[in-house]
């Protein structure tokens, strides 16, 4: 499991620079989840995984809120449904937890940059901008190294207890977390509709829900189906904002022309 840690750990490094950096969406689940799967040669198993943790994190930051941290669960969640062949139940069972002790290696990160923000703001005084980049991106390295590093350790010493432990547990109980499983993405998405929800967007949820539910359409017809609805509000809203502009434009010339008389 060295080389495969190694690149795990790689990863997690790549999604966490991604999240602080650029955001090309490489430390979402999803992304996480296949990218673990194919390492440890089950891709598909890490897709599923990863499209499960994305919708129980779908609704991501809010405010100054830290969440627990997607990256570091949905690597280990995934790494433990492979070696286990339990799929997402054991997945959310190791991963849940372990993401919410990412949360807490996150703000130990946020913490000790506290130290390299006080040092950037002394270069900035000296106009120094060599030693600002120098801050800048140890910064970074300290918030990929707290996430890597114990995941590097996870998965090369700790993942062979952990599928013990799974293997441990009563059917029983892995049933209630089957269960559990299915219900943690409706969850997510429910968190994530608390916020979009608002009484002009309801009908396109009902849209969509009448579309699955009474027409059986697959879930890549309903997205094309909101893609459809949205150029088509689009192209409304945009005629609408033309018709307004040159009704105005209209009025003004009008007026215009009452005053030249």
């Amino acid at each position: 499991m060295l080389v495969e840690a190694l690149l795990l750990a790689l990863v997690a490094a790549i999604a966490v620079a991604d999240e602080a950096t650029l955001q090309f969406a490489f430390f979402r689940p999803v992304f996480i989840g296949a990218a673990s799967g194919l390492i440890l040669g089950d891709l598909t198993t890490g897709v599923i995984i990863g499209a499960s943790m994305e919708l129980i994190f779908a609704s991501g930051q809010i405010g100054a809120y830290i969440p627990p941290d997607p990256v570091l669960g949905t690597i280990i969640g995934t790494t433990v449904g492979i070696l286990t062949g339990q799929d997402v139940a054991a997945a959310l069972a190791v991963g849940l937890p372990v993401a919410i002790l990412g949360q807490q290696l996150k703000i130990l990160s946020y913490t000790i940059n506290i130290t390299f923000v006080h040092k950037a703001e002394r270069a900035a005084d000296n106009a120094d901008l060599s030693r600002i980049g120098v801050y800048h991106f140890s910064g970074l390295a300290v918030q990929c190294i707290v996430v890597a590093l114990p995941l590097f350790f996870a998965v090369w010493l700790g993942v062979d207890y952990a599928v013990m432990l799974i293997g441990m547990i009563p059917e029983k109980l892995m049933a209630g977390l089957t269960v559990a499983s299915k219900i943690m993405p409706a969850l997510g998405m429910g968190m994530l509709l608390s916020m979009m929800m608002n009484k002009k967007t309801w009908a396109f949820l009902l849209a969509g829900f009448i579309a699955s539910a009474y027409f059986a359409l697959p879930t890549i017809g309903c997205a094309l189906l909101g893609l459809v609805l949205a150029v088509v509000c689009d192209l409304i809203i945009n005629w609408h904002k033309a018709e307004m502009s040159s009704s105005k434009s209209d009025e003004d010339t009008v007026e215009e022309g009452g005053h030249d008389l």
